[in-house]
């Protein structure tokens, strides 16, 4: 079997989504078109579903790794995250929760633009301003549709309309990225660069935004014009 191109890191939470859900979560993971990916799941604590479980024990796919961590963290993910970059054997890291859904062909896009050529460019931002750009394949961002989600005073910031996730969503494409307009599983970026800016040592809530818009003011970034999945 050849080596994965792609690690996707899961947090799992006991109680956190409905059981649905993160079966959906890993099985659009499981339909993907691209097949050179591994899907590491970290539950936060010893597991006490007994449903999770029977779904863990019947995956029967040796891409995806299961682990229960043996002490509960508690931290938004974070450190189960930084476990992830930390097991990868893929190139590129791609973060998803266990109620996110990534698109069939999602991975196949990812793959077909990494090899596009690092190049300077001048992109006019939604704003109006014309900016000089480092077209940067090693970072990738795509859109995604944020289902229950609303502008909020014509700011950054989004809110979730309780019960109405299908009835609302909203187009985030990540561009220009910065940490009130740009969602963890938008941003791709190979292993190295995780590493090279700490992953995910920072604990704090807002320390996913503030990596993500770190990471693509100072090396760049591809931004993809595609929906490529969906933040439950």
């Amino acid at each position: 079997m050849k080596p994965p191109v792609f690690s996707i890191v899961m947090p799992h939470y006991d109680g956190a989504i409905p059981h649905d859900r993160f079966v959906r979560a890993v099985s659009c993971i499981k339909a993907q078109s691209y097949p050179l990916w591994e899907l590491l799941i970290y539950h936060d604590g010893p597991i006490s579903n007994n449903e999770l479980k029977s779904f863990v024990s019947k995956l029967g796919d040796k891409r995806i790794k299961f682990l229960a961590t043996e002490q509960r963290f508690n931290d938004w993910g974070h450190s189960l995250r930084q476990m992830g970059i930390n097991a990868a054997s893929g190139d590129y890291i791609v973060n998803t929760n266990s109620d996110n859904v990534i698109y069939q062909n999602a991975l196949a896009i990812l793959a077909a633009y990494s090899f596009w050529p690092k190049r300077r460019v001048k992109m006019k931002s939604p704003a109006g301003a014309v900016r000089e750009h480092q077209m940067n394949p090693d970072v990738l961002i795509y859109g995604v549709k944020m289902m229950g989600a609303f502008n909020y005073l014509n700011e950054h910031r989004t809110a979730r309309a309780k019960g109405s996730e299908e009835a609302i969503q909203l187009i985030l494409t990540g561009w220009p990225p910065n940490k009130y307009s740009i969602d963890a599983m938008q941003m791709v970026a190979r292993k190295n660069i995780w590493e090279r800016y700490g992953g995910w040592s920072l604990k704090k809530e807002e320390a996913d935004g503030e990596l993500i818009e770190n990471i693509s003011r100072r090396e760049g970034y591809l931004v993809i014009p595609e929906v490529l999945g969906e933040h439950w």
